[in-house]
Formats: C-alpha cells, sequence, structure tokens
C-alpha cells in the first residue's frame, strides 16, 4: 500500500496483531466456558468473577504461548484452572486461611478437589510446610493481588519466587494501585486510599493490605531484585468485583483507557525477566543509615520464608 509522503506502508503488521488478539480471545473463550462446567456450585457462590481471571490470563498468554507455570497465592484457583485448561503445565500453591475460608471449612476441600479435576498441581502452605519447587522450575512465576499483604520478609519472599524462574523466566505481579483515580478523587472529599476501615479495625487474622503499591514502587521492585524491566502498567482488573452500577464502571473505563500507565487505573501490573546469570547474592537491599549492602542468600532456608506464609488472590 503507497500514500502519498509516507513512502510504502504495509498492513500486514496490523493484520497479524488482529489475528492473535482474535486467537487469543477464542483460546480463553473456551477455557472459560470449560471453566464454568468444571466449577462447583459452592465454589461458584464465593469464587471471584471469572472475567477478573481472564484479565490475567490474557495478559499470560502474550508473553508465553506454552510452559510451566506457577501460580502462588492462588486463592480460589480460578485462574490456575483456567491457565491448566488454556494448555499449560500449572502449579499452584496457597494456605487456604482467608477470613471467607475459615467461615466455610468446606469451601477449602471443595477449592483442592476442584483443583485436581482441573488438573492444576496443588500444594497447601503454610507454617512449617516446605513447597516441593525446584529452582528454575518455572517458565513463569504469577503473583496476583499478593505482595500487598505481606507483613515482612517480602524480598526473600520475591529472592525464592526469582530462584523457582528459569533464567530468562518472566515474574508477573499485579497489586491494587494506591494512587487509582477513585482514590485520588476520594482523597479531595476526605475519603482515604486506604481499604474500608471497618474491615481494619475487625480483621482478626492479619489478612488485610499492608501496603498497597504505586508505579514507581514497582519500578523500585525491579531495580532492588536486579530484573529485566519487560512491562510496567495499569490494567482496570478489581472493577469486575465493584458492586457500582454498569454506567459508573464503563464511566471508569473510558476516563483511564487512554492514559494506562499513568497509574490511573484500579490496578497494577509488573512484568519482570530474570536475566540469565542471576543470583540472589546480587540482591542489594536498603540495610541501616550506612547506605547499601548486599544481601546473603543464608539469611533465609529453602522454602518460604518464615512471615511470607500469607498468600491470597
Amino acid at each position: 500500500m503507497q500514500i502519498a509522503g509516507w513512502g510504502r506502508l504495509s498492513l500486514r503488521p496490523v493484520f497479524m496483531a488482529a489475528q492473535a488478539k482474535s486467537d487469543r480471545r477464542r483460546r480463553l473463550q473456551a477455557a472459560a466456558q470449560k471453566l464454568r462446567d468444571l466449577l462447583p456450585p459452592e465454589l461458584d457462590r464465593f469464587a471471584d468473577p471469572i472475567t477478573c481471571h481472564l484479565v490475567v490470563v490474557d495478559r499470560i498468554v502474550r508473553y508465553l504461548p506454552s510452559g510451566a507455570i506457577l501460580d502462588f497465592g492462588s486463592g480460589s484457583c480460578l485462574k490456575s484452572a483456567l491457565l491448566t485448561l488454556s494448555g499449560y503445565q500449572v502449579t499452584a500453591c496457597d494456605d487456604l486461611a482467608d477470613p471467607w475460608l475459615l467461615r466455610e471449612p468446606r469451601v477449602r476441600d471443595s477449592i483442592m478437589n476442584f483443583a485436581q479435576r482441573a488438573g492444576v498441581d496443588f500444594s497447601l502452605s503454610g507454617p512449617g510446610r516446605q513447597l516441593p519447587y525446584r529452582n528454575g522450575q518455572f517458565d513463569l512465576v504469577l503473583a496476583s493481588h499478593v505482595l500487598e499483604h505481606v507483613h515482612y520478609g517480602l524480598r526473600h519472599l520475591l529472592c525464592q519466587m526469582v530462584d523457582w524462574l528459569k533464567p530468562g523466566g518472566l515474574l508477573v505481579v499485579y497489586v491494587p494501585n494506591a494512587a487509582n483515580l477513585r482514590k485520588r478523587i476520594g482523597l479531595l472529599f476526605g475519603s482515604t486510599n486506604y481499604p474500608d476501615y471497618q474491615e481494619y479495625f475487625l480483621d482478626l487474622h492479619g489478612r488485610g493490605h499492608v501496603r498497597e503499591y504505586v508505579l514507581g514502587d514497582l519500578r523500585s521492585l525491579a531495580g532492588l531484585m536486579r530484573l529485566e524491566l519487560v512491562e510496567l502498567t495499569g490494567v482496570n482488573m478489581l472493577l469486575q468485583w465493584s458492586n457500582q452500577p454498569k454506567p459508573i464502571k464503563w464511566l471508569y473505563r473510558a476516563a483511564t483507557f487512554a492514559a494506562p500507565a499513568s497509574g490511573l487505573r484500579d490496578s497494577l501490573l509488573l512484568v519482570a525477566r530474570k536475566p540469565q546469570k542471576w543470583s540472589s547474592e546480587r540482591v542489594a537491599v536498603v540495610g541501616s543509615a550506612c547506605g547499601i549492602r548486599e544481601w546473603n542468600s543464608s539469611d533465609r532456608s529453602n522454602g518460604v520464608p518464615a512471615g511470607c506464609e500469607k498468600a491470597h488472590a
């Protein structure tokens, strides 16, 4: 195709991108339908909206057509099952100790049975439990809405996750955005950008958000972990959970559509690559007022470090 003043312009890349997007959509729609057929009624009543997890799986399909994935903090295992039904080899772990599961013990068993039927290799994590993963085992490690719950030992946990990755593998992190559009507007009117105070006040298990993130935090995380930054952007993921009327949701999407990298969307996404010669020995941490020291891998033992058992998605 020839356009005056533009030289030769090929539309082939545009058509190829559109075809790839269409293929992804068909693949995910087929997986979602299989998931609905597998989902037991008692889990469907509590589970997060499937469309919310489709946002996560769609991003993974873009970067990794096939391979081995660890879903760390798998929660209800819906996204783990979606990934398995999309053709991935999926391993998942969670302590299954969130308040809603403690109130409904039978749902905990239902999640583990559901994961098994969906073909997910599920492990129960928690204090005293050793996760059976090898260093360099996975092509991708996913932590979707996990890091904001970790009280301490985050550096140790992240080093363990990256150890589990193959060289060149991807760490994919989703977190709630502490500075999304709704929260910014709320602050102007005296509201808070923290979760609801009543939820914090009544929390008996320490399962709430410890620290929510902004774009700069995730950029710092990738740098401190010595990872190669692949993508850092905003996504509208939690909007699926909202009880707001549909017109409000459409308005929110429209207001944040044009600027995903501005940090206005409800969640943030980090995709980072493990360098070929990555070593936890080189992960620098901020120490005392003296400055920065090199972290020694002897600071942690094998498996999930103490204090990092919280895993929720």
